[in-house]
């Protein structure tokens, strides 16, 4: 965590509380979390911060390229930055879960960077059905 505290200090910005509480929200959790969860995880560390804080921290630590946001079936999640991956999501009990699939989708997106003349900044591509659990 030092190595974000620094990152975000060399940013120009500061290591508050509510900030070193999400930023231990974020390590604790290892995939996408939403607004719901986030709040949930500050009020069990006893805080209470309105919508626009948390909503106004968020935005700073995507800012400094800590955490990023997806959406997922058409709802917002965060999650902490790291190896690029994927997810299913499971259309009954709404359970969502990583998955890795680098090979055969990295060489996807360099055919079509190529056969288009087009850069990818970014993609993103999710998987919806039933878990085992639902089905």
């Amino acid at each position: 965590m030092d190595i974000i505290f620094d990152k975000i200090r060399e940013s120009g910005g500061r290591i508050t509380a509510i900030k070193k509480a999400l930023l231990e929200c974020f390590s604790e959790n290892h995939c996408i979390l939403s607004f719901k969860e986030i709040s949930g995880f500050l009020e069990k560390k006893n805080f209470k911060p309105n919508r626009s804080t948390i909503y106004r921290e968020l935005d700073l630590l995507r800012k400094f390229n800590v955490i990023e946001k997806k959406e997922i079936s058409g709802k917002s999640f965060y999650e902490k930055k790291g190896k690029h991956h994927h997810h299913i999501v499971c259309v009954k009990c709404k359970k969502i879960e990583p998955i890795l699939m680098d090979n055969v989708l990295e060489k996807i997106e360099k055919d079509i960077s190529r056969e288009k003349d087009f850069l990818i900044l970014n993609h993103n591509l999710e998987f919806i059905g039933k878990c085992k659990k639902c089905n």
